[in-house]
């Protein structure tokens, strides 16, 4: 195990703290790839083919909407409680950690500068506190632990089943096609004359 940060060095523990919260982050992101793995049935050596070029927030609504499907369409009921808006909100603070630059602002704490410009530009510099970032371990820690209970409570078989079975008749924008003869009637219309 690595030494710990030396306190008179508060660019140190700015970093570890940073470092830190990745860490547990990016375990709790394993956990969404790991649903999404078992939900397509992909094999564990494709599977990064499709998770890495799924953004986070994407991930996690494939995920919400699988278990809200499971557990209003079949028996086998996902009980491991998830909540999704807590783990999206995980996401944003991540979003600051990993985009925004930072600085030590005394012995415990980090200051970030944060800029953004959607319809007008706003800088927002949250301050993190030493027991900020610890309750953020503590919390991405638990996600991490009931998304991995709610992988083992997902059925696959079912999930796969439904998503590639096609319900009866076709959405009403869709059903002019479901006739063959619509190409031919289409071919057979002459094309606007130019004049």
């Amino acid at each position: 195990m690595s030494q710990p940060p030396d306190a008179s060095d508060p660019l140190s523990v700015a970093c570890e703290r940073v470092g830190r919260f990745l860490y547990f982050f990016s375990r709790l992101e394993m956990q969404l790839d790991a649903a999404i793995a078992k939900l397509f049935k992909l094999d564990a050596k494709v599977a990064p083919i499709v998770t890495v070029n799924i953004d986070f927030a994407r991930k996690l609504y494939i995920v919400q909407s699988a278990v809200q499907y499971q557990n209003e369409n079949t028996s086998k009921k996902i009980n491991t409680v998830v909540d999704f808006g807590e783990v999206n909100e995980a996401n944003m603070d991540r979003q600051v950690i990993a985009h925004d630059s930072f600085e030590p602002d005394g012995a415990e704490a980090v200051q970030f500068k944060r800029s953004t410009a959607r319809k007008k530009l706003q800088e927002v510099d949250p301050r993190w506190t030493k027991d900020k970032f610890e309750n953020s371990y503590r919390k991405l820690q638990e996600h991490e632990a009931n998304l991995k209970k709610m992988v083992d409570e997902i059925d696959a078989d079912r999930w796969v089943s439904a998503l590639f079975t096609s319900p009866p008749g076709l959405p009403a924008h869709l059903t002019q096609f479901s006739d063959p003869g619509w190409l031919a009637r289409i071919s057979s219309i002459d094309p606007p004359s130019e004049k």
